[in-house]
C-alpha cells in the first residue's frame, strides 16, 4: 500500500490535473477552474471507494475480479475484469488506485465534453454563460464515472465522439476511439452510436461532401454488420431474433429488480412516460435518504434545462442540416428509447444516464447558439458588433457563425 500510495496515486492524479491544465490553456476555461473540476471529480472517487467498503458495490466484483481472475477480452463485463486484472495483478494496483486509474478515464471525458461546449456555447456576458458550468458539475456525471466499471469508458467514449462530430473531416481518429471506449463495455449502445451516426451523415447536407458521406456511410454499415452479432448477443439476442424474441427479451428485462426500493414498474406505462421516468425520477417524492435527495436536485436541473433549452432544439435539428445536431438528436431519442424500456430500476437508470447526457448538453448547446445567431440575423445587425461579437470561435466545418435568415 505504501508503494501504491507514493507512485501510482501520485501520478494518476498528476496526470489528471496535467490534461486539465494542457487543456485549459488559452480557452474559455481557467487553469484554476479546470483543477477545480478535477478536485470535483476525484472527491466523488474518494466517496464511492469508502462507500463501496460497507456496501454492495459492483466496484468491489470487478476489483475482487481483478485479484482472483484471468484475462477474457470480450465485450462488456469480461473486457472491465480483464481490465482490473491487468491493473492489480500486471500493475500492482490496490484498490484506491484502480479506482484513480478510473477516475483518470471519467476526466478525460469531462474534459472532451467541456472542449465541445466552450467550442460551440455563445459566450454574451449574462448568467446564461454559466449554463456550461452547472452541467459539468453536477453530481451524477461525476460520481458514477470515477470508480471502477463501465461508467466512465463509455461516458468518455461518449464525450470523444460528441467533440469530434463537431468536425468530423479532421477528427476522424477521435471517432473511432470513442466508439470503440463504447464498444468495448457496452457494445448494443456502441451499435445505435454508428447507426445514429450513419443517418445523420445521410440526412445532414453541409457538413460532408456527398462522396465523403457514401464512402462513411459505407464503412459505418459495414462496422455495424461487424459488431451487430456480438452486441445482439450481449442482450440475449440471435443474430436471427424476431420481432417476438425482441418484445419477449424487453419484457424480461422491465420486470428486473422489481420489488426493490429503488425499482418502478414500467410495463404498464406508455413508451413517453418511461422515458420521462428514465431521465427526470426520482424526484423528492419518490427520493430514499440523502442520496435520493441529491439525486432529485439534479434531475430538477435537468427539467429546468429540458423546458428552457429543448423546445428551440427541435427547431434546430429541423432548420438546421447539420451533423452534429441531428447527431445528437437521433442518439437521444433511439437511446433513450431503449434504454427507458428495458430499464425498470430507477438506480440502474441514474447511473446510466451518463450515457445520454453529454449529447444532450452538447445538442443545448448546438441549440442555443444557433437561436442566438438566427435572432441577430433576423434582426438586421451588423456582424462583429454588439454583445454577440463575442460569441467564440465557431466549430469549423460544420455551421456558420451568422446563418441566413430561416435557416
Amino acid at each position: 500500500m505504501t508503494a501504491d500510495m507514493f507512485f501510482w496515486v501520485p501520478v494518476l492524479l498528476g496526470a489528471s490535473i496535467s490534461l486539465m491544465i494542457v487543456y485549459c490553456r488559452g480557452k474559455s476555461i481557467t487553469a484554476i477552474q479546470g483543477i477545480v473540476l478535477v478536485a470535483w471529480h476525484t472527491m466523488f472517487s474518494f466517496v464511492y471507494l469508502k462507500y463501496s467498503e460497507t456496501n454492495a458495490s459492483d466496484a468491489n466484483g470487478y476489483y475482487l475480479k481483478g485479484l482472483l481472475g484471468d484475462i477474457d477480452w470480450n465485450v462488456g463485463t469480461k473486457f472491465v475484469y480483464s481490465l482490473c486484472v491487468v491493473l492489480v495483478q500486471t500493475l500492482g494496483m490496490s484498490k484506491l488506485s484502480s479506482f484513480m486509474f478510473f477516475n483518470l478515464v471519467g476526466i478525460i471525458g469531462l474534459i472532451f465534453l467541456m472542449k465541445a461546449l466552450t467550442e460551440v456555447w455563445p459566450v454574451r456576458g449574462t448568467y446564461l454563460d454559466k449554463i456550461p458550468v452547472v452541467m459539468l458539475f453536477l453530481p451524477g456525471v461525476s460520481f458514477w464515472t470515477s470508480a471502477i466499471g463501465k461508467d466512465a469508458p463509455a461516458f468518455s467514449g461518449l464525450c470523444m465522439l460528441c467533440y469530434g462530430v463537431l468536425n468530423i473531416a479532421k477528427r476522424k481518429m477521435l471517432i473511432t476511439i470513442g466508439l470503440a471506449a463504447m464498444f468495448a463495455v457496452r457494445p448494443h449502445i456502441a451499435l445505435i452510436l454508428i447507426s445514429s451516426l450513419v443517418v445523420s451523415l445521410v440526412v445532414s447536407r453541409r457538413d460532408v461532401s456527398l462522396v465523403s458521406r457514401g464512402v462513411i456511410a459505407l464503412a459505418g454499415v459495414a462496422v455495424g454488420v461487424f459488431i451487430a452479432p456480438l452486441a445482439l448477443g450481449y442482450v440475449g439476442l440471435a443474430t436471427d431474433a424476431s420481432i417476438d424474441d425482441v418484445a419477449d427479451i424487453v419484457e424480461k428485462r422491465q420486470g428486473y429488480n422489481l420489488g426493490g426500493g429503488a425499482s418502478v414498474d414500467i410495463q404498464s406505462m406508455s413508451l413517453p412516460m418511461q422515458m420521462i421516468t428514465y431521465m427526470f425520477r426520482p424526484l423528492f417524492i419518490d427520493a430514499d435518504g440523502a442520496f435520493g435527495l441529491i439525486v432529485s436536485a439534479e434531475n430538477v436541473i435537468l427539467i429546468g434545462l429540458f423546458i428552457m433549452f429543448i423546445p428551440s432544439a427541435i427547431k434546430c435539428v429541423i432548420a438546421l442540416p447539420s451533423l452534429p445536431g441531428r447527431f445528437c438528436a437521433i442518439y437521444l431519442v433511439v437511446g433513450l428509447a431503449v434504454l427507458a424500456s428495458t430499464t425498470s430500476n430507477m438506480g440502474i437508470a441514474i447511473r446510466q444516464k451518463t450515457m445520454l447526457l453529454p449529447a444532450l448538453f452538447l445538442l443545448i448547446a448546438i441549440s442555443e447558439r444557433w437561436r442566438l445567431n438566427r435572432k441577430r440575423n433576423m434582426g438586421g445587425r451588423p456582424q462583429g458588433s454588439g454583445r454577440l461579437a463575442n460569441a467564440g470561435r465557431p466549430p469549423t466545418g460544420w455551421y456558420p457563425v451568422y446563418p441566413r435568415s430561416g435557416e
